[in-house]
């Protein structure tokens, strides 16, 4: 998917998987978090589907980073953004091997 603002195009949503096989169901974005620690962040929901020994989420900008495990038991991951636009990474690993399985642009 993408998005033209002020005549400029940008991905701003890529999906690799069937929507049977999604376990991201939706990434929020929130510019005015009640956080003082980050001005920005990304709030990622997962389906249920996932599997594996830990689920992560990511920013590429910000460099902010969450996981927990087992991978099945988290319903959604909070990650800080950088406000001025980030690029949001979900990943599951299991037995050591890491898969990225969604990625996710923000633009203000």
């Amino acid at each position: 998917m993408t998005a033209t603002v002020d005549g400029k195009t940008r991905p701003v949503h890529r999906e690799q998987y069937p929507p049977s096989e999604r376990v991201v169901d939706e990434i929020a974005f929130d510019e005015r978090p009640d956080n003082a620690l980050v001005d920005a962040i990304a709030r990622v929901e997962f389906t249920g589907q996932q599997t594996g020994d830990r689920a992560a989420v990511a920013s590429t900008v910000q460099g902010d980073k969450t996981s927990i495990g087992p991978a099945e038991s988290v319903m959604h991951l909070t990650v800080g953004i950088d406000p001025g636009g980030d690029e949001v990474v979900v990943t599951l690993t299991d037995d050591d091997e890491r898969e990225e399985i969604h990625r996710d642009r923000y633009y203000p």
